[in-house]
């Protein structure tokens, strides 16, 4: 593929993508970033609306040996502030003895290998002669200046030596942005929500999963309910959803009643079953989603499918089943017009599937960052948006994702000082640009 840069004045959509792509099943979110008047990201509303675990930094260490957990006082500082570290030591039950000391590292992305082993910007002592046995904590406060900290997302490292060996050692992350020096950076959250085939070639139910989905709490992680809570709280808000057209098939057909095999049982659920109303909840919450002002619907197909499947020789699907799914979002979802947008399932793309996703007539499309790397040509030091061409002359409008905020955020492990570090580090390369 070539790539050629469009200009931003040229697009009515200017933004910037972040997140891992691959096919999923439940609630995957990502994040996106454009222009926009504030970079005033409230810690209250990040850790109610993404439901993140309280996090205390990691360690270096398996927790049988010890380490040392690192807990600053903000996620994101500016250049004449002083961090305040709380730091917590775990000897691993023996008795040590050691200079505790600080390194901070050159900005990095979060995914570079060698984000801790770079020679450091500065080094400071925590406390000479500290002596631990099995675990104690201090509180310690350094100015940004004393770590030779400017814009950017920094890795941070707390080690316990002794003799010029490394005892122990725990990492976190420290963001620093100046405001007033770049354009402030907006963030934008991209949900893809689907579930996976339950129904047999009778169209009976094979699981109620997609119901127990229906029935949880709003503010649980996995419940579609979550996504109306979300947008009536945080009505400054924006979000962008993909919406899997067979998921909206499958809640109509629930909502209407159904059968339910489990073995070699069947059992009817009418639509006055509890079963029945749940889904028809769901229908109408995420009608009500769609039609609100603070969120955008994507296109996407029929069934989250792996885009590169339908470029297999042969295969001539790939243009019906974003059809069906248009016909889909639009009828159940009562959308006035197709979505501009358009979500390619596990952000994939390929020279073959570029020609399926050109044929869909979307404005723009989401794609994973990774494959910005596959792409031939010259990348341009700024924008948001590219104009991506097939040996074949078929064209589509990219927005390639950051990995760095999405690994941060909706890994396994969230990590709150990670994320903002990696949203300073776009902060310091002018408002986004990664």
């Amino acid at each position: 593929m070539r790539l050629r840069h469009r200009n931003n004045k040229e697009s009515s959509h200017k933004v910037q993508v972040f997140g891992p792509g691959k096919p999923v099943y439940r609630n995957r979110q990502r994040a996106i970033f454009r222009p926009a008047p504030s970079l005033a990201l409230s810690l209250t509303l990040f850790f109610t609306l993404l439901a993140l675990a309280t996090y205390g930094g990691w360690t270096d260490s398996a927790a049988a040996e010890g380490g040392i957990t690192i807990n600053a006082d903000k996620l994101v500082y500016r250049p004449g502030d002083k961090v305040g570290f709380d730091i917590i030591v775990d000897a691993g039950g023996r008795s040590l003895t050691g200079d505790l000391v600080i390194k901070a590292f050159p900005a990095a992305a979060l995914t570079a290998a060698d984000a801790f082993s770079r020679p450091p910007l500065a080094e400071a002592s925590v406390k000479k002669d500290f002596s631990v046995s099995g675990q104690a904590g201090i509180a310690h406060q350094i100015p940004v200046s004393d770590l030779k900290l400017g814009n950017g997302g920094y890795p941070v490292r707390v080690s316990l030596v002794k003799d010029g060996a490394e005892l122990l050692a725990g990492n976190t992350w420290l963001a620093v942005a100046d405001p007033g020096v770049h354009e402030p950076v907006d963030l934008v959250l991209l949900w893809a929500a689907g579930s996976p085939p339950d129904r047999n070639t009778r169209g009976e139910f094979e699981s109620l999963a997609l119901v127990e989905r229906c029935r949880a709490e709003a503010r649980a992680p996995d419940s579609l309910l979550q996504h109306q809570y979300l947008q009536q709280r945080f009505p400054r808000v924006k979000t962008t959803y993909a919406i899997e057209p067979a998921m909206l098939d499958r809640l109509q057909a629930l909502a209407g009643g159904f059968d339910f095999r489990e073995g070699g049982n069947v059992k009817n659920f009418p639509d006055s079953s509890a079963e029945a109303r749940a889904a028809a909840s769901c229908l109408d919450s995420l009608k009500t989603l769609a039609g609100s002002a603070n969120t955008e619907m994507l296109s996407s197909p029929y069934a989250y499918v792996e885009l590169p499947l339908l470029a297999r020789q042969g295969w001539a699907d790939g243009n019906g089943q974003f059809r069906v799914g248009h016909d889909v979002l639009v009828d159940i979802l009562s959308l006035p017009a197709v979505p501009r947008g358009t979500y390619a399932p596990g952000l994939s793309i390929t020279t073959d599937s570029l020609r399926y996703l050109a044929a869909t007539g979307g404005e723009y499309f989401v794609l994973k960052g990774s494959d910005r790397s596959s792409v031939q040509g010259r990348s341009p030091a700024t924008g948001a948006a590219y104009r991506l061409r097939d040996l074949s002359g078929e064209r589509i409008t990219g927005l390639f994702a950051s990995d760095d905020v999405s690994l941060a955020l909706f890994g396994d492990a969230p990590d709150p000082a990670a994320f903002f570090a990696a949203l300073a580090n776009a902060y310091a390369n002018a408002a986004g640009r990664l």
